[in-house]
């Protein structure tokens, strides 16, 4: 493992520990199963659309917030100043 930490050539040292982890985590991995075979785990790809999405929501409720607060100071300024001219 050591050889493998080393061809990767690491800049600083959390880049060797992480290619040491990701080495340890590989050969647990083949060690566990019995035909030797490591499968790649899936992402999922939806996720930073569902971030988008859930980001827009914030955004549009916010500016929902704001424009009402808008208009409740411009009723407030209203009734201290009198109707504008």
């Amino acid at each position: 493992m050591r050889l493998r930490i080393k061809q990767a050539r690491p800049v600083s040292l959390n880049d060797a520990i992480r290619h040491a982890v990701e080495l340890e985590a590989f050969y647990r991995a083949e060690r566990t199963k019995p035909d030797s075979h490591v499968s790649a785990v899936g992402t999922d790809d939806n996720k930073p659309m569902k971030q988008m999405n859930e980001l827009q929501k914030m955004v549009d409720m916010l500016n929902k917030r704001l424009s009402q607060f808008m208009v409740s100071l411009s009723w407030r300024v209203l009734r201290r100043h009198g109707k504008p001219r």
